[in-house]
């Protein structure tokens, strides 16, 4: 199946390229790595996390990070998986591309005179062509008389995790620049993307969708510098106090929310035993909610408002950052994929944060579904909550 499904891509590639040989344009030949930032706004910056809570089948974590290390499916950096780590974070910036072009979701830059400037956007045009293919021609760009923010690269296209925190919080870059932009190019794969923008002022006549061949050349491209992998202290306060002072905005309301975040069954860290866990975390005064049945407002309003937030890793945590300090957080994960995204950003966020590492079930590499002891993890949440009221009501004092 796999083979076809290459042979396809392949086949569907050579057809493009032909296409585009008779009515497109000559893909650029070369490449650059080294693209200055016009404006160079944050210098670089080191920060060092703590050792986490954990609860659960802590135990088994290190053997099973060891098998995977060994098999090439971790890295040797993920023997840090209690927490206790730093993080370089880049210096942060604003390039600006006169006659630019970017193509594809991907954010592939270039410039008639350097040709792809990988370093800048999406990398090479393999990330459009595919493995084992590559374009001679292009189609034919679309001119845009403006300049245009490119807000569309790599994972950010596809992950809402990867767009919140190497995309979307780099438009503080953008504001300390004093660039002014008339159109922004976002990812019209998933609707955070264009969904986020808004909330933030951007008029949806503003956008331009770039789906996988979209090409467009401007008067100029305004690219941030690319973030790092982790959440960044400034981009965090950014977003945090973008949202919490919008007319929307549930950040200062006073009735707390506990809430269950729930995942469906065709996704991986799903937990198997889920009607059981929350059957007993219900009379504890949890709603359960499923993220991808709202709209991202709504999400964001449930983020701010919570008091209390427990549920299986995903990217939807990414919306912590939007959580007001001394909001509880509960992570539940396998042990064979001890994340540590929402660690650092509970900790940057000045939130109270625990992991609780369950069984895994039906392992695919390093991912699984989860089985949690359900009277341990109640015992545990209850044990972590109460601990957590303490902490911040001292810290409060």
């Amino acid at each position: 199946m796999r083979l076809k499904s290459e042979t396809i891509k392949q086949l569907r590639c050579r057809l493009l390229n032909t296409w585009w040989r008779l009515f497109g344009v000559p893909a650029p030949r070369g490449g650059c790595l080294d693209s200055p930032l016009d404006f160079c706004l944050e210098e670089p910056a080191r920060q060092s996390f703590p050792r986490r809570t954990m609860f659960g089948a802590v135990d088994q974590v290190g053997q099973d990070i060891e098998a995977l290390i060994s098999a090439g499916l971790l890295y040797e950096t993920d023997r840090d998986w209690n927490g206790e780590s730093t993080i370089d974070y880049p210096p942060g910036g604003v390039t600006l591309l006169e006659q630019g072009s970017v193509i594809s979701r991907q954010g592939i830059l270039f410039t008639p005179k350097h040709g792809v400037l990988e370093n800048l956007g999406g990398g090479s045009l393999a990330a459009v062509s595919g493995v084992g293919t590559s374009f001679t021609h292009l189609p034919r760009p679309r001119r845009i008389d403006g300049n245009v923010l490119v807000m569309t690269r790599g994972l950010a296209q596809r992950n809402y995790y990867h767009w919140t925190f190497e995309m979307l919080s780099q438009l503080r870059l953008v504001e300390q620049s004093g660039v002014s932009f008339d159109y922004v190019a976002a990812p019209k794969r998933h609707a955070f993307a264009s969904e986020s923008l808004q909330l933030l002022g951007i008029e949806r006549s503003q956008i331009l969708p770039m789906g996988h061949y979209t090409h467009i050349q401007a008067k100029q491209l305004i690219i941030p510098s690319v973030a790092c992998y982790f959440p960044q202290p400034a981009g965090v306060a950014y977003l945090r106090e973008k949202m919490q002072t919008q007319a929307w905005s549930h950040y200062e309301r006073d009735d707390r929310l506990k809430l269950y975040i729930a995942r469906r069954r065709f996704t991986s860290r799903y937990i198997v035993n889920e009607a059981e866990l929350f059957a007993a975390l219900k009379p504890l005064g949890f709603q359960q909610v499923y993220l991808e049945d709202l709209p991202l407002k709504k999400q964001i309003q449930l983020f701010q408002q919570a008091g209390v937030i427990v549920g299986p890793h995903g990217a939807g945590f990414s919306n912590l950052v939007y959580s007001r300090p001394g909001t509880a957080v509960f992570e539940i994960t396998p042990t064979c994929r001890p994340p540590l995204f929402f660690h650092y950003l509970a900790e940057i966020n000045a939130l109270q944060y625990a992991v609780y590492f369950g069984q895994p079930v039906g392992q695919r590499g390093m991912d699984a579904n989860i089985r949690v002891d359900v009277p341990q993890l109640r015992q545990q949440l209850t044990s972590f909550l109460a601990e957590a009221a303490g902490d911040y009501s001292r810290a409060a004092a």
